[in-house]
């Protein structure tokens, strides 16, 4: 059994690398960003790698991501946050974007967070229209 299979042993290995959430402390200019990436090793098929970055500029919400909606593509997102609550936190951020490389067509978009004392609860959903299946 290959070295990298014995990871699997374990079950399904996703592993997340992690950038810190950096601010930048301009008087003018309130920029937050980030960036992560995953790796995916899956048997019986080729590994991938698949980085994220965002931007966030008061409301505007600004991601690129690379083999997310599929491999060998990548996709530009814009939306705009929407934070509300005292005790319970909310952040609702709907999107859209251009998606391109192996996939190409359009994706709305909705990433929710949802935040109290300690816990946190994130979803993100997406539906690609596929400009050459039609789907």
């Amino acid at each position: 059994m290959g070295k990298k299979y014995l990871l699997l042993l374990a079950g399904f290995v996703s592993t997340e690398l992690f950038a810190q959430e950096n601010q930048t402390d301009s008087a003018t200019s309130h920029w937050n960003f980030s960036a992560w990436a995953e790796m995916f090793i899956i048997p019986g098929e080729e590994d991938f790698f698949n980085p994220t970055f965002y931007a966030r500029h008061e409301k505007l919400h600004l991601e690129a991501r690379y083999n997310y909606e599929d491999r060998n593509t990548a996709s530009l997102w814009a939306g705009r946050r929407f934070k509300f609550g005292k005790g319970v936190k909310f952040v609702f951020v709907p999107m859209a974007a251009i998606v391109f490389g192996n996939t190409n067509g359009i994706a709305p978009g909705l990433e929710v967070e949802i935040m109290y004392k300690k816990f946190d609860f994130y979803s993100e959903s997406e539906h690609v229209f596929d400009f050459n299946t039609g789907e």
